[in-house]
């Protein structure tokens, strides 16, 4: 049982080596990409409280969260 362990172990290791040298191996990047954190306004970035340019969108979202609970919570309010 041992040495049949051992052999699979072999053998696989030798088929990945044929397999790497076949293949070039792992390629080095050719180039590194880099991508920017999107500025904020002074507004976004000091305001303890919801931006005015997302208020719709918070607004939206709250809602859709509010819809799903009130069926759960009181069919009288359906």
């Amino acid at each position: 049982m041992q040495a049949e362990l051992v052999l699979c172990v072999a053998l696989s290791l030798a088929a990945r080596a044929g397999a790497e040298g076949a293949c070039g191996g792992p390629e080095a990047p050719s180039s590194s990409h880099s991508i920017r954190a999107p500025q904020m306004s002074a507004e976004e970035r000091l305001s303890p409280h919801m931006p005015e340019a997302l208020r719709c969108d918070a607004c939206h979202a709250i809602a859709f969260q509010v819809q799903g609970c009130i069926p759960n919570s009181s069919p009288a309010l359906c």
